[in-house]
C-alpha cells in the first residue's frame, strides 16, 4: 500500500508507517498541480492545513481509500466528495489537546506576572517597578468555560497550581464534572465568581460573541480572560472597551476573529497579551499527529479498520444511497434537540419500522453527532458519538418497535433534564425526503433543514401574522411554515424555513409580540 506525504510531517511519521509495512513517498510541499499529476496510484494520502483536498484532487485519485489529517480541523477537505467516493477521511483530534491546554495555562500565568511587560522592560534598559508587580494563581477560582477533553487536562493542570476549578457545560453533568475535580455552576454565576476565564468551545451559531459585553460587565473588576479555542468566541471590540475602562485586569488571545488580526484594537493595548495561533505548536505535539495520523492508516490500509474515521459509516452496506438520509434525519434532529435544550440528561431513541431499527445503533450515533457538535471543543463524529455523551454523564436508552400506526419508519427522541422534557419525531417521506413530524407533543408537517425558527405561543388569532410581518420588514423571506398546536391547553407551535438568517433585533421584536412565549432559532445543517 501507497501513501503520499504532501505536506510537512515530523520524520517519525514516515518511519513509522514504513516500520507497519506502507510504502511512503515524501513530496512534502508540492504545488496544487503536482499534487493533481501525482495523486494517482497511491492508497492514502497525508495532509496538514496547507494542502487542499477537494473534488478535482478526488476526481484524480484513482485507487485512492483513505485520505489523513495530521490534525484536527478538516475545513481543507471536501469530506463529502469523499464521502460519495468511498474515500475515509480520519482525522487526529486528540494529540495537540495537551499543548492547546498548556498553551492556555501558559497564557494566564504570563498574564498574572506580566512576563511580556517585564521582557520589554528589559530589553529597553529599564528595571522593575510597582507596575510590574503581579499577582500569584494559587488560591486563586479559575472559570473553564468548556469541560471537553482539552477543558479537563485544563483543570488537572490548573489543580496542580493550586487553583480552585468552576466550571460551565451545557453538556456535562455536575456528577461528571465532579468526578475531574470542577465545580459545575450555571454561565452567569461561573463568570461572576472567577478571577480568571479560560474558554474551551466550538465556533458555532450559538457561541459566537459568547462571550459578549455583557458577559463581561458581569464578571468580577480586575479578572483575566484567556482564548485559545476559536476566534469569534469573543467580542474584540467589547474586550478592548473593558480592558481600556479597567474592568478587565488583562486578557490572552491566541485565536481571532480575522487572522491575522491586523486591524483588532487589541494590538495597540498593553494589558492584553497576543500570539500567533500556537495552541498546537509544540514538538511534542507535530510528533503526535505526525504518528498517530499513520497509524491509523494503515490500520485501515491493512487490517480493514476504521477507527478515527470521520465518515466510517458512509461504506459498507450501510452506505448506499437509499439509507443515507436516515442518518442525514437523525443528526438534523440531533441539531434541532440542542437548539431546543441547551443540556442533557437522559436520551431515550425510539425507533419505529424495519429499516430505522436495523439502523438503530448507527441513527443514534448520528442523532448525537448532531447534538454533541453543537457544544463540543472537538470534533464529533458518529463513531465517538455515544462514548463522548456517556463520559459527559449522559444515559442513552434504544427502544424499538416493529412498527407505528401512522408512519413506514419513525424516529422519536426525547431528551429528559430533571423535570423538563423535550421530545420530537421525524419520518422519511419517499425514499429521502426529511420531516420533522412531531415537536413537543403537537404534530406538524415541518422540513428540517436550513434556518429554522421555531416560535412557540398561544394559540389566537394574529400571532404569525405579527411574526411574518416582523421577518418581512427585515427582509427575511418565508420558504415553508408549518403549525401544530394543543387543543387542550392552548399552547401552538410555528416552525418556520427561513432564507436567510434574521438579525437579533427581529428575532427580539418577535418575542415582545403578544401571546409569543418561546423563540429559537437553529441551523440545522449546523455551522463550524
Amino acid at each position: 500500500m501507497r501513501i503520499l506525504l504532501a505536506d510537512r510531517l515530523d520524520p517519525a511519521a514516515q518511519d513509522r508507517a514504513r516500520a507497519l509495512g506502507l510504502e511512503v513517498e515524501d513530496r512534502a510541499g508540492l504545488s496544487r498541480e503536482e499534487l493533481l499529476e501525482a495523486i494517482a496510484g497511491f492508497d492514502g494520502l497525508v495532509v496538514r492545513s496547507r494542502t487542499s483536498v477537494d473534488a478535482d484532487v478526488l476526481a484524480r485519485a484513482d485507487r485512492l481509500k483513505v485520505v489523513g489529517r495530521a490534525g484536527t480541523g478538516v475545513d481543507n477537505i471536501d469530506v463529502k466528495a469523499a464521502t460519495r467516493r468511498g474515500v475515509l477521511v480520519m482525522n487526529t483530534p486528540g494529540a495537540n489537546s495537551n499543548s492547546a491546554a498548556e498553551h492556555a495555562l501558559a497564557l494566564l500565568l504570563a498574564l498574572c506576572r506580566r512576563v511580556p511587560a517585564g521582557d520589554a522592560r528589559v530589553r529597553s534598559a529599564g528595571w522593575r517597578d510597582g507596575a510590574l508587580t503581579g499577582l500569584e494563581v494559587q488560591g486563586k477560582t479559575l472559570a473553564i468555560i468548556g469541560l471537553g477533553r482539552i477543558g479537563q487536562l485544563v483543570a488537572a493542570k490548573a489543580q496542580g497550581l493550586g487553583m480552585k476549578v468552576i466550571g460551565f457545560d451545557p453538556v456535562t453533568s455536575a456528577e461528571a464534572a465532579a468526578r475531574f475535580g470542577v465545580e459545575l455552576l450555571p454561565l452567569e454565576e461561573t463568570l461572576r465568581r472567577a478571577d480568571a476565564v479560560t474558554l474551551h468551545v466550538p465556533l458555532n451559531e450559538s457561541t459566537r460573541h459568547f462571550i459578549d459585553e455583557a458577559a463581561m460587565d458581569s464578571m468580577k473588576p480586575g479578572a483575566l480572560l484567556v482564548n485559545c479555542a476559536r476566534g469569534g468566541l469573543i467580542d474584540e471590540d467589547a474586550l478592548a472597551r473593558a480592558l481600556e475602562e479597567g474592568h478587565l485586569g488583562g486578557a490572552a488571545l491566541d485565536v481571532f476573529e480575522t487572522e491575522p488580526p491586523t486591524e483588532s484594537p487589541l494590538l495597540a493595548l498593553e494589558n492584553v497579551i497576543l500570539t500567533p495561533h500556537l495552541g498546537a505548536s509544540t514538538r511534542e505535539a507535530q510528533r503526535r499527529v505526525a504518528v498517530e495520523i499513520v497509524e491509523a492508516m494503515a490500520a485501515h490500509l491493512l487490517e480493514g479498520s476504521t477507527e478515527g474515521a470521520l465518515n466510517a459509516l458512509a461504506r459498507g452496506d450501510l452506505t448506499k444511497d437509499e439509507l443515507r438520509p436516515f442518518f442525514e434525519l437523525a443528526e438534523r434532529l440531533g441539531r434541532i434537540t440542542a437548539g431546543l435544550e441547551g443540556d442533557f440528561g437522559h436520551l431515550t431513541a425510539r425507533y419505529y419500522g424495519a429499516e430505522a431499527t436495523e439502523l438503530a445503533r448507527a441513527l443514534t450515533a448520528h442523532f448525537l453527532k448532531g447534538f454533541l457538535g453543537a457544544f463540543l471543543d472537538e470534533d464529533v463524529h458518529e463513531l465517538a458519538a455515544l462514548d463522548l455523551a456517556r463520559e459527559r454523564g449522559m444515559v442513552v436508552d434504544e427502544v424499538l418497535r416493529d412498527e407505528h400506526r401512522s408512519f413506514q419508519n419513525l424516529l422519536w427522541y426525547t431528551m429528559e433534564v430533571g423535570e423538563k422534557q423535550r421530545s420530537l419525531a421525524g419520518t422519511l417521506f419517499g425514499k429521502n425526503s426529511l420531516r420533522l413530524v412531531r415537536v413537543a407533543g403537537m404534530n406538524l408537517d415541518a422540513v428540517p433543514e436550513g434556518w429554522m425558527l421555531l416560535v412557540t405561543n398561544r394559540d389566537r388569532p394574529g400571532v404569525m401574522g405579527h411574526t411574518a410581518t416582523a421577518l418581512g420588514e427585515a427582509g427575511v423571506n418565508i420558504g415553508n411554515l408549518s403549525l401544530g398546536r394543543r387543543r387542550e391547553t392552548g399552547e401552538a407551535l410555528a416552525i418556520l424555513n427561513l432564507d436567510s438568517r434574521p438579525p437579533a433585533s427581529v428575532l427580539a421584536s418577535i418575542r415582545q409580540i403578544d401571546g409569543v412565549e418561546d423563540v429559537r432559532l437553529i441551523n440545522v445543517e449546523g455551522i463550524r
